[in-house]
């Protein structure tokens, strides 16, 4: 095999890897992608994984498996993208920008308004609310089974109370437990009285219901109690001082929009996946539009009660089925609903285009190790800040750190203070440590 065949199978095979990776990550369906002819392998047309057929510039052959399609053949002059020697990444992009349309309006099932009926029937569990102004009250989607998530939160930065005479508040969501769990998470509440618990199934797929009783629960019951309200999940770690100083400095301006804001990823233009073996699989008589309205992810989201009340009425008058992503139904779905467009969302994160924007939020599911990755993670944010917790002092080692006071709550641990205050008086820490500040 020669120098030029060997670099065009390795050309070839390169591109196959990458549509592979395309079909089962974002799980398109009807993309249609035309390759030169010396790129054509023994069977001239093949699907890979159900989700992506790849044809050949000179045997085109159109799916009809669903009713986009039906409009891409009757289309197909103009939607399909012939591609000879252009590269590899301009092609995929200019197929899904092409072959894709983008997203226009929600399918028509969720449009339409039923008779008003309430997210969820009850309350089992509801938390204490102290008395006075908050800038966030923090909502933590749980399980039952995660105490230990939920209590590493209490230690970190759910521990703090409030910057600078600025409070914070924290609730828990969870469904319905086991008993064995149930004992548990009575005992938290107990303790620290910051459990919100719906009589909702506590699966995976009921997220949505999960998220929606906290908006249910603060439109008919809290009310108005906080500037912001955040939504995000026990795996993930708040920023606190930068959200305080971001949402402090920004408070009026933010409040006078009705906006969903993205404190995490913002989406524009998804794909629904496709692949029934997906954790995010959606089906086509779920969500028949080839792409979602705008979204944030669930890692942190933030509104007003305004737009929270807003979602809330929709909510009510919208029939979800089986649609279970929680961030695609509350902050795209619903919130496309409720009207205004484009502009009823902003990304504060950074998207995944862009290195703009700051991110509020860190996400350590993956880590190896989550306690180990939320202690490391949460003493470089320490030391920017001057602790407080009753007579206790502890100067953080930035050099702003004396302009932000932190008062952490009577629950937090005292190990961790402890940790802190060595970390703040070792002189190769204290190094390390000003080097990622």
């Amino acid at each position: 095999m020669g120098a030029i065949d060997f670099l065009v199978k390795w050309k070839c095979f390169l591109r196959r890897l990458f549509i592979f990776v395309l079909g089962v990550t974002v799980g398109v369906n009807m993309t249609m992608v035309i390759f030169p002819s010396r790129c054509n392998p023994l069977t001239r047309n093949m699907e890979i994984s159900g989700l992506l057929r790849v044809v050949y510039n000179e045997d085109v052959v159109l799916p009809s498996h669903n009713q986009f399609n039906e409009e891409l053949r009757t289309n197909s002059s103009q939607k399909i993208v012939r591609v000879q020697e252009k590269s590899f990444v301009n092609m995929s992009s200019k197929i899904l920008s092409e072959v894709i349309p983008f997203f226009k309006k929600l399918p028509e099932k969720y449009l339409r308004n039923r008779k008003p009926r309430r997210q969820v029937k009850e309350f089992l569990l509801r938390p204490v609310v102290e008395p006075g102004p908050s800038l966030i009250m923090f909502f933590v989607k749980s399980a039952c089974q995660y105490s230990a998530r939920r209590d590493l939160i209490r230690q970190t930065w759910g521990s703090i109370e409030s910057i600078n005479q600025e409070n914070f508040r924290l609730v828990f969501l969870v469904g319905n437990c086991k008993e064995l769990f149930q004992v548990r998470i009575l005992e938290e509440k107990d303790k620290h009285h910051d459990i919100l618990q719906a009589n909702v199934s506590d699966g995976y797929k009921f997220l949505p219901d999960k998220v929606l009783s906290a908006y249910q629960w603060l439109y008919y019951e809290a009310g108005n109690i906080s500037n912001f309200y955040g939504f995000t999940d026990d795996d993930c770690l708040i920023k606190m001082l930068d959200i305080y100083k971001y949402f402090k400095v920004n408070r009026n301006s933010l409040l006078a929009k009705n906006t969903v804001y993205c404190g995490y990823i913002y989406s524009n233009e998804s794909l629904p996946s496709r692949n029934p073996r997906s954790k995010y699989y959606v089906a086509y008589d779920v969500y028949s539009e080839a792409r979602y309205p705008q979204f944030c992810h669930g890692g942190l989201i933030l509104a007003s009660h305004k737009t929270v009340a807003d979602i809330y009425r929709i909510a009510e008058v919208t029939e979800r089925g089986r649609f279970h992503l929680e961030d695609v139904y509350v902050a795209g779905i619903l919130r496309e609903k409720v009207g205004n467009g484009s502009i009823s969302i902003t990304t504060l994160g950074k998207n995944r285009f862009s290195k703009k924007y700051k991110n509020f939020v860190v996400h350590l599911g993956l880590s190896d190790n989550l306690v180990t990755a939320f202690h490391s993670s949460w003493m470089t944010q320490l030391m920017t800040m001057t602790i407080h917790k009753g007579n206790d002092v502890i100067p953080g080692i930035s050099k702003t750190s004396k302009q932000y006071h932190a008062t952490m709550k009577p629950t937090t641990s005292s190990s961790l203070l402890a940790m802190h205050g060595f970390l703040q008086n070792n002189k190769n820490v204290k190094k390390f440590l000003l080097k990622k500040l």
